[in-house]
């Protein structure tokens, strides 16, 4: 997922604690938003006229060639954005993430020096993230892996 997601090993990945209550704030048994969800991994497309499909399978299900990813997904009612910012072709909706629900960074194995500095000094600067660990990716000498090491 490196490659794919933290610019070929260049980015971040901000890991959460999925036990954290603001993950779990749906509404009733029925509220398909506001709580963390699995994504199904199928080989075939999900069929219907979009006015019968359920949540589930409008955003919650992808190609089984994905299935590594071992993702799971919150959504929520854009109208609990924090912040909207207009964009092209479609605004940007950005919501607001409790510092304590974060656990932690892991810094990507190529990520550029300055940008690691920028990371550590935002995560000094805000005492709600101080307990934060922060470790970073480092490929295996001799396996097709990487390691999450702490880093200093």
């Amino acid at each position: 997922m490196w490659a794919h997601y933290a610019n070929s090993h260049t980015g971040f990945v901000v890991e959460f604690d999925a036990l954290h209550p603001s993950f779990h704030e749906q509404k009733s048994g029925e509220d398909d938003l506001r709580h963390i969800r699995r994504v199904y991994y199928r080989d075939s497309r999900p069929s219907a006229p979009l006015s019968e499909m359920s949540a589930i399978e409008l955003f919650l299900v992808k190609s089984g060639h994905w299935s590594y990813e071992r993702e799971w997904r919150i959504l929520r009612p854009l109208a609990d954005a924090a912040k909207t910012i207009s964009m092209d072709p479609y605004p940007l909706a950005l919501f607001e993430i409790p510092p304590a629900s974060v656990k932690g960074v892991i810094i990507g194995s190529r990520m550029a020096p300055e940008h690691v500095a920028s990371i550590r000094q935002a995560i000094l600067s805000n005492p709600e993230l101080h307990s934060l660990q922060i470790r970073r990716a480092v490929p295996d000498a001799s396996h097709f892996l990487l390691r999450f090491e702490h880093d200093a």
